[in-house]
C-alpha cells in the first residue's frame, strides 16, 4: 500500500507539472545538509505551481535561526524543510532539485497553537506541556522544528526558556530549526556564536517588499510589522472604503 502511495504521489505531481527530485541521505550523526530550491510542497499543490524556493549550504550545522519580516515566508520555509526531511526518511522524492541531508532518528514540530476551547490552560502552559513530552521521548540524533515556540509571554521570559531548551539540545547533538521574533534571544545566540549555528532572515526589499526568499544574515530587532499596516491601508484607499465609525 505505501509502496503503491509512492506512486500515486509522484504520479500526481507529474500532472501538476511540480518537480521532484530523489535526495542524497546522509548517514545518522553527520550534521551537513544542502538544498537547491526548496519549496513547499503542500503550497505548490494548493497553487499548483511552484512557489518561491531556496538554497542553502551547512557544515556541521546543529542550530538555525530563523527571524525577520512579519509574513516573510519563515514558517513555509521551516515547513518546506520539515516536509522534505520526511519524505526523504521514507524514501520518497523531494520537493526541490537537489537535497541532502542526514537521517534522523526522530523527527518533532513545535508550532503554536491558538487558545481555544479545548485547551484546559493558557498558552505558555500547553506549549511547555507539549514541549516537555517531546523532550522526555528524544534521543541524540533527533531534530526539532520549532515555530515562534513560547511567544505567548513576555519576550524576557520567552527568551529565557528558548535559551535554556536550545542550550540542552545542543549539548545533547540534537538539531534544532526554529523560527522566532524573540529578538533578546536571537541576538544573544547571535553574539556567542556557538560552533555549527547558522542565522537566517527573512529577505526584506527597501520598499517593504517580501521576497519570501530565507538567506543567511544577522538577526534584526524589528519584524517590520508596520509593512503590513501600511499595505492594508493602501489596499484600503485603492478600494474607496469608507472607514468605520464606533460613534466616538
Amino acid at each position: 500500500a505505501f509502496y503503491k502511495g509512492a506512486v500515486r504521489f509522484i504520479n500526481r505531481m507529474k500532472e501538476l507539472m511540480i518537480p521532484l527530485s530523489f535526495p542524497e541521505a546522509k548517514p545518522m550523526g553527520t550534521k551537513d545538509t544542502s538544498f537547491t530550491y526548496l519549496y513547499e510542497l503542500s503550497m505548490a499543490v494548493y497553487l499548483q505551481s511552484c512557489p518561491v524556493g531556496n538554497n542553502a549550504e551547512w557544515k556541521n550545522n546543529r542550530l538555525t535561526l530563523i527571524t525577520g519580516a512579519n509574513q516573510g515566508g519563515k514558517s513555509t520555509f521551516l515547513r518546506s524543510y520539515g516536509i522534505a526531511q520526511v519524505l526523504m526518511q521514507s524514501g520518497m522524492p523531494v520537493p526541490a532539485q537537489k537535497f541532502s541531508a542526514p537521517v534522523y532518528r526522530q523527527i518533532f514540530t513545535h508550532f503554536t497553537r491558538s487558545e481555544d476551547e479545548q485547551l484546559s490552560s493558557g498558552r505558555l502552559r500547553e506549549e511547555l506541556q507539549r514541549m516537555s513530552n517531546m523532550v522526555g521521548a528524544a534521543v541524540p540524533d533527533s531534530l526539532f522544528l520549532l515555530n515562534e515556540s513560547f511567544a505567548s509571554t513576555t519576550e524576557k521570559e520567552g527568551s529565557r526558556i528558548a535559551e535554556g531548551i536550545l542550550r540542552a539540545f545542543y549539548e545533547n547533538q540534537i538539531t534544532t530549526f526554529m523560527v522566532t521574533h524573540l529578538f533578546y534571544l536571537a541576538r544573544k545566540l547571535y553574539q556567542e556564536q556557538w560552533e555549527g549555528s547558522d542565522f537566517l532572515v527573512a529577505e526584506r526589499e527597501e520598499d517593504g517588499t517580501r521576497t519570501y526568499r530565507i538567506i543567511p544574515g544577522e538577526p534584526s530587532h524589528t519584524s517590520y510589522g508596520t509593512d503590513l499596516f501600511y499595505q492594508a491601508l493602501k489596499e484600503d484607499t485603492k478600494s474607496n472604503t469608507p472607514l468605520q465609525s464606533n460613534g466616538a
